[in-house]
C-alpha cells in the first residue's frame, strides 16, 4: 500500500458520522493521538492487527514531531480560532499539512504488520494495542463509536 492511502483513509472515516466527534474525545480526555488511531483503523480496514510493539515504536518515534509541530500548531489554531480571521485559516491550513505529514510517516509501520485478523476484530486488537502502547485509556464511549462508525463503513463496503 502507498503511503497516500493512509491519508486518503483518514480524510474519508474522519468524515464518516461520529468517528470526529469520538477522535477529539480521546484527544482531549485521554491524550490520544488521533493519527496513530486513524493508523490503527486503516490497517484493521486491511484486516492487519498491529503488534503492541509497533504501536510503541510508533509511539516514541514520532512523539518529537507530535510535541514540537503537530500540537503547537493545534494550540496556536484553538488560540486563534475565536478572532477568526486570515491569521487562523494560514495556521489550520499548517496544522491540516502537518497531520497529512504525520499520517505519511506513520504509513512506513504498516511494513511491520503481518498478522491477519477480520477486520472489525483487528479494530478491537489494534486500537486495544495502542492503548496500551501509548498508557492511555480511551473513553469507553467514545472507543465504541469509533468501532461503531468503523463497523458501519464496513458494511457499507467502503474501500479505498
Amino acid at each position: 500500500m502507498a503511503k497516500e492511502d493512509l491519508w486518503t483513509f483518514a480524510l474519508a472515516f474522519y468524515a464518516c458520522p461520529g468517528v470526529a466527534p469520538a477522535c477529539l474525545r480521546c484527544q482531549d480526555e485521554a491524550g490520544a493521538d488521533v493519527d496513530t488511531m486513524l493508523f490503527a483503523l486503516w490497517q484493521a480496514e486491511q484486516g492487519i492487527a498491529v503488534a503492541p510493539a509497533v504501536f510503541a515504536d510508533i509511539t516514541r518515534e514520532t512523539l518529537a514531531w507530535r510535541e514540537q509541530v503537530l500540537l503547537k500548531l493545534r494550540a496556536l489554531c484553538r488560540r486563534l480560532e475565536p478572532s477568526g480571521g486570515e491569521l487562523h485559516d494560514l495556521v489550520k491550513s499548517a496544522e491540516f499539512e502537518a497531520e497529512r505529514q504525520h499520517l505519511l510517516s506513520l504509513a512506513e509501520f504498516a511494513r511491520y504488520s503481518q498478522t491477519r485478523l477480520a477486520p472489525l476484530v483487528a479494530a478491537h486488537a489494534n486500537l486495544t494495542a495502542y492503548q496500551a502502547a501509548a498508557g492511555i485509556d480511551l473513553p469507553a464511549d467514545a472507543r465504541d463509536d469509533l468501532v461503531a462508525a468503523f463497523a458501519a463503513a464496513l458494511r457499507s463496503d467502503f474501500r479505498f
